[in-house]
C-alpha cells in the first residue's frame, strides 16, 4: 500500500455525520440486553413482594370458592382469562419497562433517534448468500466473536461456582429443613447468582462498547487525499475561491471607483492612504465615506479624483483616523465632525457652497 493510499488521518466531523446519517454508528448488541437484564433482576427483586401477595390472594380467592363449582369447561375458560389478565397487570408494566430501557441504549449509542429509509430498502445487488456465508464463517469479527463467547461462558461458570459455593452447607441441610427455609434459601441464592452474572455481562458490555467505537474509528479513518477532496467538496477548490475572491474585489474597486466623481473631498496621507467623502447635508444626518484604499488603491482613488476635479486635501491624521475607524458607505462617528467638518468648510470656500 502506497503511502497516499494509507489511512493515517482522524475522521472529520463531516465523515461522522455523513455515516451517522445512513444508521452507521458504533454499538454494541450486548448493551442494550444486559441493561435491560439488570432492571428486570432490580424489578423482579423489588416488586416479589408486591407480586407474590396479588397471585396468592388470587388463587386463594378461587380455592375458597372452588368446592362450590361444578367442574366444565366454562367455568375452566373463566379461571383462564382471571390468571391472564392477573398475569399481564404483573408483568405488562415490565416488558415496558424494559423495551423502554433497550430502546433508550441504543438511541444513546447512536447520539439520536433518526429513520433510515435507504437502510429499510431491499438491495438485491447485497442479497450474494456465498459471500455472506464467507463473512459469517472467516471474518475476523466472527472469530473474535466466538472467543468472546466461549469466554463469556467459562467466566459465568467460575461466578456460578464462587456464588453458590459459600451456600453449600445450606443446599445440603436442605432436605431436613422446612419450606419456608428452602425457599429463603434457594432465592438467595437465585438472586446472588443473577445479579452477579448481569453485572459481569454489563461491564463487560461497556468493554464491548469502547471497543466497538475503536474499531469503528479506525475503519472511518481517511487518507490524506480524501481529507483534501472532502475539503474541496465541502468549501470549494481553494484555487477556484481564490479566483471568485479576486472577481468579486476588483468588482467592488470598481463600484468604489464610481463614486469618487460624486464625493466632495479626498484627504490623504499623502502617499499611504486615502479616503474619498460624500456630504448632502439636506439628505445626511453626516458625512458619508464613499471610497477609501491604501497604496495602489489610494493612488487610483487620486488619480480618479483629479481626473474629475475633485479636491484633493493631504490630512495624514484624518486620512489614518477615517480609513481605520469607517468602512465604506458609512456615515462618520462623532469624533471625526470637527476635523472633517473643518475640511470640507475650505473645500466649500474655495469653491464658494455653503457648508449647511
Amino acid at each position: 500500500m502506497s503511502e497516499k493510499d494509507r489511512k493515517t488521518e482522524k475522521p472529520t466531523q463531516w465523515r461522522l455525520q455523513k455515516a451517522k446519517d445512513k444508521g452507521d454508528v458504533p454499538r454494541s448488541r450486548e448493551l442494550g440486553s444486559s441493561v435491560s437484564l439488570l432492571l428486570s433482576v432490580l424489578l423482579f427483586a423489588m416488586f416479589m413482594s408486591y407480586s407474590g401477595n396479588i397471585i396468592i390472594k388470587f388463587m386463594k380467592s378461587y380455592f375458597n370458592i372452588i368446592t362450590d363449582w361444578e367442574i366444565d369447561i366454562n367455568r375452566i375458560g373463566d379461571i383462564y382469562n382471571d390468571s391472564f389478565i392477573i398475569y399481564i397487570k404483573l408483568l405488562l408494566p415490565l416488558f415496558l419497562v424494559l423495551i423502554f430501557a433497550a430502546f433508550i441504549v441504543n438511541i444513546l449509542q447512536g447520539g439520536g433517534f433518526k429513520i433510515n429509509t435507504e437502510n429499510l430498502k431491499f438491495n438485491f445487488s447485497k442479497f450474494n448468500i456465498i459471500k455472506g456465508l464467507k463473512k459469517i464463517m472467516f471474518s475476523v469479527e466472527t472469530i473474535a466473536e466466538l472467543i468472546k463467547s466461549i469466554l463469556k461462558v467459562v467466566i459465568i461458570g467460575g461466578i456460578a461456582y464462587i456464588t453458590v459455593h459459600p451456600y453449600l452447607t445450606d443446599l445440603i441441610n436442605l432436605p431436613q429443613t422446612t419450606i419456608a427455609n428452602i425457599l429463603h434459601v434457594m432465592g438467595k441464592i437465585f438472586f446472588s447468582l443473577v445479579f452477579n452474572i448481569v453485572i459481569f455481562l454489563l461491564i463487560l458490555s461497556i468493554l464491548d462498547y469502547i471497543w466497538a467505537k475503536y474499531r469503528y474509528m479506525q475503519r472511518m479513518k481517511m487518507t490524506k487525499d480524501e481529507v483534501k477532496d472532502e475539503y474541496k467538496q465541502r468549501e470549494g477548490d481553494p484555487k477556484i475561491k481564490s479566483k471568485q475572491r479576486g472577481i468579486q474585489y476588483q468588482k467592488a474597486i470598481q463600484r468604489m471607483m464610481a463614486e469618487v466623481p460624486k464625493a466632495d473631498v479626498v484627504i490623504t496621507n499623502p502617499d499611504h492612504y486615502a479616503v474619498a467623502l460624500k456630504y448632502e447635508y439636506k439628505k445626511m444626518k453626516s458625512p458619508k465615506l464613499v471610497a477609501k484604499g491604501k497604496n495602489l488603491v489610494a493612488e487610483r482613488i487620486k488619480k480618479v479624483a483629479k481626473e474629475n476635479n475633485v479636491p484633493v486635501v493631504e490630512n495624514p491624521p484624518l486620512a489614518r483616523g477615517l480609513f481605520f475607524n469607517v468602512e465604506v458607505n458609512e456615515f462618520i462617528p462623532s469624533e471625526f465632525f470637527k476635523p472633517v467638518a473643518e475640511v470640507l468648510a475650505y473645500i466649500y470656500k474655495l469653491k464658494g457652497k455653503g457648508i449647511g
